[in-house]
């Protein structure tokens, strides 16, 4: 069965795309998102809003006492050899 359409938009020279107000609702979307894209098993595409990123980092915070000078001497240590 055939759906009427939702919302359209259109392709700027850089392919950016303005999101429509009703998706962006709809989505619950807001500045700074990030949107992912998704292919089903029959060939479409899907956005969806992106899990949130900080989400990522869960469980790679030490937990309990910590020694605050050494973690600050190894993080400078780290950003040195960068710019070795």
């Amino acid at each position: 069965m055939a759906r009427d359409r939702f919302a359209q938009s259109r392709i700027t020279a850089k392919f950016q795309v303005t999101i429509p107000r009703e998706v962006r609702e709809r989505l619950k979307l807001q500045v700074a998102d990030a949107i992912e894209w998704n292919e089903s098993e029959d060939g479409r595409i899907y956005v969806a809003p992106a899990a949130n990123p900080i989400l990522k980092l869960k469980g790679s915070i030490k937990v309990g006492r910590g020694d605050v000078r050494k973690d600050v001497a190894h993080g400078r240590e780290a950003i040195a050899k960068r710019y070795r």
